[in-house]
């Protein structure tokens, strides 16, 4: 029993000592530069098996049983490893690496909506860094994003571009997801980025984070191509005074301010202000289309220049029967062309800053942007003068983040109207845009040592057009999604992850539901080489304008004849009309008296006489038959022999005008006017709008060799259906290869019988030369511009009415691309870059899935597109950039800016210096050698722009 007790005592003792020894040492590990948490940083007590990685936090805990002092060894891929000399136990150190190697393995958050290192993202992402940004050669923070892999920037003029990722086809709205501090830059069921109304300030920005391919999983409906989060400096770690202004090519000048204050460790707070001003790239005049029988029209021809407010009918559509209420007189320049040849912008902004404890944040922030600028999109050309105020509360506890943000933006009031020109009809568009949501973050180690993200989220968007753009749908076009979704990302062993989403929406517009589901592998090879597989499967709606459009897009001859844009919430139907119906023939009389010279006297008779309807059979099979010419040129020589008292000469041609002309002359065929006079000879009717699907398959890699060089590739196929184009849905119709021949035979006929019956030869000749061959001349041109009408247009308003819209596929398509990404750092200071993307092909034959004809869509980008440069800088000192742009030829389908689209070669370049004090000097060139291009067709020619800007930091943050 004794030995017994001894030997207890014994293991107690040493127990006890053992416990005593045992030492817990946690804190965080920080970028020296920056302040962000470094996840997946090494901590190892030097000499042992000992040690752990920081988590998606930065932080770390070790607990063992080695005697202090310790020597912590703390390393990161990219960063100078540190040995720490640890003598106490502690629970709150704090430890910093700096950049050492030239690759930086960034942290990311858009990937997957939470924290994780860049190299293990289940996405291809790209993050264009301050240091990277600092020195652009770009004035507009959207065209930073001009040399990444991948994207297409689209700049249609001085200060409007948009931009697309894998070769998604759009030219004004998007299907990326831009965000700025997770508040999306496009209204929920608009899909429309304007760039110079969105306040984003570069001076502002920390970084800019682009992911690849379809998001709709974590961020929504829409996001089939990718997110692009504009991420701004927080007020607390990056405190001081910034003041930048510029100037330069095209009367073009700015300013821009940013002010942040640390209060204290837990409270700061910042203020942004903007503005920035220059000239357009204009229409020179080479712009515009060319018809059938070579007749060219400018662009800016087309153009009216008063704008109206329209009146309304009693349907509660445009009426251009009425004249409008006249808001502005514009004044033509010397060639002709009203457009607005300048652009301006401004923003402001202010941002409240909350840290009250360590793992609890919120922001509090507000601003106000204006803007007024032309724009180029699928209804044709216009100008938008927008007042947007924005204001955005998010919180993030641990795990837990909340946000609620609302956007009122009306774009043109009265005294500042948007239109489009070639109507000259105000078309205002009042936004209210509400979103809310709710996501919450947390690991299950024990469990596949998984990490779990959950949420939901509420958009709204309200939708005010006075009845101007979306007509009779103007009382029920409010736009809303309710959303939830879930991502699980497990460890399936210690070098590979999987990562499981999937999200399910509900929609008004139209009523149906979508599920997106997304699923990835990651194969963590090394630290440095890291392989993807994944399947995303987006969704997409039309958008509250794309469905409930109802208005006139053009108007040729304003009160007689427009194309009318009906939205996709029903479909366009022929099966009701029976005829072709043609512009109003007192206005065709009109036109052919003062290209003639024709008294309109002796036109009017005959246009009241000609019917304005013939039957939609002959579109594309016959035109007018010689019998139904001769009829009224035969009725117009009667009037006119008796006219000049020659009733007697009247019997004598009878026998000769009983014989009429035979057989059918001409033909009535129709072109897709809003597509660059495509042929359009069928009457195919439309299919309703639906929920779109994009399954995106795709295998990635990205991968560190050595040091300097960085590389990553993405290999991908996209299937897409129930995806739209705008188009012209009813043909324009004229009548080609009408022939003079029988009448002019006819002519002989007539002249000989009334000089074998006596009358001079003169007057015989002159008399039937104009009565009646004229007539049979003229006639054809009644018939020269008609269409037939759906069942969305205006009926029976004495206006034609050509019906444009959407064709709706829901037969699927497929194409394939890649993305490939290269980087070497050969100094500190000098890096290269170069990147390609491909894509199989620019234009499908894509099907309605009605069993009707296929159509032919575009993607309208190049199918290969490259870019090769190089930055060379410091942080004091010479700094410099140059980049080369390639994009090749290709064929766009755009409305009126549809053809092909030239290729682009452009340099962009920058040098600039950075002195001590603070202050930093850049000249910078978009486009140096000047090398004009067309974003589309018809579109202005986009030139050289060279800028000289000064950067002044007050204190503070002088980075």
């Amino acid at each position: 029993m004794k030995k017994f007790l001894l030997t207890t005592l014994a293991i107690f003792a040493f127990s006890t000592v053992a416990l005593k020894a045992q030492t817990t040492i946690s804190g965080v590990i920080t970028d020296t530069e920056i302040g962000e948490p470094l996840i997946g940083a090494n901590v190892i007590i030097q000499g042992t098996n000992t040690g752990a990685s920081t988590d998606y936090d930065g932080k770390f805990s070790i607990t063992s049983n080695e005697p202090l002092p310790w020597n912590l060894s703390i390393s990161y891929a990219g960063y100078a490893s540190k040995i720490i000399a640890v003598t106490t136990a502690s629970t709150n150190l704090k430890y910093d690496l700096k950049q050492t190697a030239f690759i930086v393995d960034e942290v990311v958050i858009s990937a997957s909506r939470r924290r994780e290192k860049v190299q293990e993202a289940p996405a291809s992402v790209t993050v264009l860094s301050a240091k990277k940004l600092v020195g652009s050669p770009q004035i507009d923070a959207a065209r930073n994003l001009v040399n990444v892999p991948g994207v297409t920037v689209q700049q249609q003029s001085g200060s409007r571009m948009n931009f697309e990722m894998r070769a998604a086809a759009s030219t004004f709205s998007t299907r990326v997801f831009p965000i700025k501090d997770y508040r999306s830059l496009v209204a929920p069921g608009n899909n429309t980025f304007q760039s110079d109304k969105s306040g984003l300030s570069n001076i502002d920005l920390e970084r800019i984070e682009v992911v690849r391919g379809a998001g709709s999983a974590l961020y929504g409906p829409g996001v089939t191509s990718g997110v692009i989060h504009f991420i701004t400096k927080g007020a607390i770690d990056h405190p001081g005074t910034t003041l930048q202004v510029y100037g330069g090519e095209l009367n073009t000048y700015g300013a821009a301010l940013r002010h942040a204050t640390k209060v204290s460790d837990k409270f700061g707070f910042k203020i942004n202000l903007q503005y920035n001003r220059g000239d357009e790239f204009t229409l020179d005049g080479s712009e515009g289309t060319t018809a059938a029988d070579g007749t060219f029209t400018r662009q800016i021809d087309k153009f009216q220049s008063t704008i109206i407010q329209p009146a309304l009918t009693a349907e509660g559509v445009v009426d251009n029967r009425v004249p409008g209420r006249t808001l502005l007189e514009l004044t033509p320049r010397a060639d002709g062309n009203v457009m607005q040849d300048y652009y301006w912008n401004m923003g402001s902004d202010i941002t409240l800053e909350f840290r009250p404890q360590d793992d609890l944040s919120i922001i509090v922030a507000g601003g106000l942007n204006q803007a007024s600028s032309v724009f180029y999109n699928d209804l044709g050309e216009g100008l938008s003068q927008p007042q947007e105020v924005w204001g955005q509360a998010r919180m993030q506890k641990g795990g837990l983040f909340a946000q609620f943000y609302t956007t009122h933006t009306n774009f043109g009031p009265e005294d500042r109207p948007i239109f489009l020109y070639q109507t000259g009809n105000r078309t205002p568009t009042a936004i209210k845009q509400y979103e809310g949501q709710l996501q919450y973050n947390f690991d299950i180690p024990d469990f596949l040592n998984s990490n779990f993200t959950v949420g939901s989220d509420y958009r709204l968007t309200k939708t005010d057009t006075e009845g101007l753009v979306h007509g009779r749908n103007e009382n029920d076009d409010d736009y809303n999604v309710f959303g939830i979704y879930a991502q699980g990302k497990f460890e399936l062993a210690k070098k590979l992850d999987l990562v499981l989403a999937g999200r399910f929406d509900k929609f008004n517009i139209p009523d149906e539901t979508a599920v997106a589901p997304r699923i990835a592998l990651v194969y963590k090879a090394s630290p440095k080489h890291t392989f993807r597989a994944s399947f995303n499967n987006a969704s997409f709606s039309p958008s509250a304008s794309e469905w409930n459009y109802d208005f006139p897009v053009n108007s040729p001859v304003p009160g007689f004849f427009d194309f009318w844009l009906a939205g996709s919430n029903d479909i366009h139907s022929f099966d009701n009309a029976t005829s072709i119906e043609f512009l109003n023939h007192n206005i065709t009389a009109a036109g052919i008296s003062a290209a003639t010279g024709i008294p309109i006297e002796a036109l009017t008779p005959l246009a009241g006489a000609l019917p304005q309807e013939l039957p939609k059979e002959l579109l594309g099979t016959g035109g007018l038959s010689n019998e139904f010419v001769h009829q009224f040129a035969s009725g117009s020589l009667i009037a006119a022999m008796q006219a000049n008292g020659l009733e007697d000469f009247i019997d004598d041609i009878q026998g000769v005008l009983a014989n009429s002309p035979t057989g059918n002359n001409g033909t009535f065929l129709g072109i897709n006017a809003l597509e660059g006079g495509a042929p359009n000879n069928n009457l195919t009717n439309t299919v309703r709008g639906v929920i779109a699907t994009s399954k995106t398959y795709e295998v990635g890699y990205k991968g560190i060799i050595g040091d300097k060089f960085s590389a990553s590739l993405d290999l991908y196929a996209i299937t897409e259906r129930g995806g739209f184009d705008f188009t012209a849905i009813a043909p324009l119709i004229g009548l080609n290869g009408f022939s003079q021949d029988p009448f002019l035979a006819k002519t002989g006929e007539l002249i000989g019988a009334l000089v074998e019956a006596g009358l001079p030869q003169e007057s015989a000749t002159s008399l039937v030369s104009q009565a009646y061959a004229g007539t049979a001349a003229l006639i054809p041109n009644f018939y020269g511009t008609g269409s037939v009408e759906t069942n969305r247009v205006p009926q029976d308003d004495g206006i034609l009415h050509v019906a444009a819209g959407y064709r709706v596929f829901d037969a699927p398509y497929t194409r394939y691309g890649a993305d490939l990404g290269l980087q070497y750092f050969a100094s500190e200071k000098l890096t290269f870059f170069g990147n390609y993307s491909w894509v199989n092909a620019s234009e499908f034959e894509r099907e309605q899935g009605d069993g009707s004809a296929p159509f032919t869509t575009f993607l309208n980008a190049p199918a290969n597109k490259y870019r090769l440069g190089a930055n060379y800088g410091e942080e004091k000192g010479i700094r410099a950039n140059v980049s080369f742009q390639h994009d090749d030829a290709f064929t766009a389908s755009a409305g009126q800016f549809s053809g092909e689209v030239q290729e682009k070669n452009l340099v962009d370049a920058g040098i600039g210096y950075v002195f001590n004090n603070g202050l930093a000097v850049d000249l910078s060139a978009q486009n140096l050698f000047d090398n004009e291009y067309r974003a589309l067709v018809n579109m202005p020619a986009i030139g050289r722009r060279v800028i000289a800007k000064l950067t002044y930091n007050f204190g503070g943050n002088k980075k």
